[in-house]
């Protein structure tokens, strides 16, 4: 038997014939050196032989990763690269460089919520360059083409998308299909806006109920606008809380409500200065109704009552269905046999003491 010699340096073995193999800490091997393969689910500090990893690698390729009929692939036309993602044998996302990004089937949950951003970013210096995401139904049979809101826990579910069996119409409503029930349609056809089935917005700008028949409503008797604006107004009737008819006129001071005013003054009208005055123009309205010449400007102006009725400053006892005239202090008083010309109103209440106000009924004889 030839000679051994370990060195306790190094643990090095030698043999007798001057052959020296490796020691046991940071062995450095020569050769072919081989192994036993492990296992393909072993995890452990066992040796991995090269057809361990061979065993491990074998879904991946240059340009791909597969395992059964999923995989990533990723090719390079040269001018553009492409990276699809197919699940089970069906593709679930295209991306393709410079060019387009296509979602298909994607379904995700998660119990303690999800959230998936998508951003279409404008790299090109280019001013007229669009940022949009698409989605699209590419098929000889289209379907319809939309984005489906879920809420589990209250089950609720918000549509919006293109409905092809109803003309392609954009739509956007509750229900588990387009069409179920419609909150906003958009006809692409004539550019028309339908909300809840009941207005309609046209291509004009013109606001149109969904049938004249239809009792329909701008606001309601406890939510009210505040200011409506227009050219001019057609209809059938109307109704006011407040009760007279005024118009604005240019006053030589700023009158309190109630006021009895007469033509003259630096400008149109003044507080009627005489008893029994002839030139009365009437009283100064509290909130009228219809307030004419709304767009008259003066340093002072008076909304002048003419018709209706409306509070009025009044001096001395007077009863219901008195004739008014002035009292010649922008009060009126009652006047049993009154002039042409003088009359105010009609009292509409009883009043007895010095000075106060009560409802006179403009314009009556």
């Amino acid at each position: 038997m030839g000679q051994i010699i370990i060195s306790a340096q190094d643990e090095a073995v030698t043999t007798g014939g001057g052959e020296t193999f490796a020691g046991l800490a940071s062995p450095a091997f020569t050769g072919t050196p081989t192994a036993p393969t492990a296992a393909t689910t072993t995890n452990t500090t066992q040796i991995a032989t090269t057809a361990f990893v061979q065993q491990e690698l074998g879904g991946i390729s240059a340009n791909a990763i597969t395992e059964g009929n999923t995989n990533i692939t990723i090719t390079d036309t040269g001018s553009n690269g492409t990276i699809s993602f197919v699940a089970d044998g069906t593709t679930i996302m295209t991306i393709i460089d410079g060019n387009t990004t296509m979602l298909n089937g994607i379904s995700t949950s998660k119990n303690d919520g999800f959230d998936i951003s998508i951003s279409a970013t404008q790299n090109s210096t280019s001013s007229s360059a669009d940022a949009y995401f698409s989605a699209n139904v590419i098929s000889s049979s289209a379907g319809d083409a939309f984005m489906r809101y879920y809420i589990q826990a209250s089950n609720i579910t918000y549509l919006m998308g293109i409905d092809n069996s109803d003309n392609d119409k954009l739509k956007i409503g509750a229900g588990s299909s387009l069409g179920f029930v419609d909150n906003i349609v958009i006809n692409h056809a004539n550019d028309d806006i339908v909300l809840n089935n009941n207005i309609t917005i046209d291509s004009s700008g013109d606001i149109l109920p969904s049938a004249t028949s239809t009792i329909q409503n701008v606001g309601s008797p406890t939510d009210m606008w505040t200011n409506m604006y227009a050219a001019q107004f057609h209809g059938v009737a109307t109704k006011a809380q407040y009760a007279d008819l005024a118009e604005n006129y240019v006053a030589d001071a700023d009158y309190e409500n109630g006021t009895v005013l007469s033509f003259g003054g630096k400008h149109e009208v003044t507080v009627s200065t005489i008893d029994g005055d002839k030139r009365i123009a009437g009283i100064v309205s509290t909130a009228p109704a219809h307030l004419m010449n709304s767009t008259q400007t003066g340093e002072f102006l008076a909304a002048v009552a003419l018709s209706g009725r409306a509070p009025c400053k009044v001096t001395g006892t007077v009863r219901k269905g008195d004739m008014m005239v002035s009292n010649g202090d922008g009060t009126a008083r009652a006047e049993e046999n009154p002039q042409m010309g003088q009359v105010i109103g009609k009292a509409l209440e009883d009043f007895e003491g010095e000075t106060g106000l009560i409802e006179v009924v403009v314009g009556r004889l």
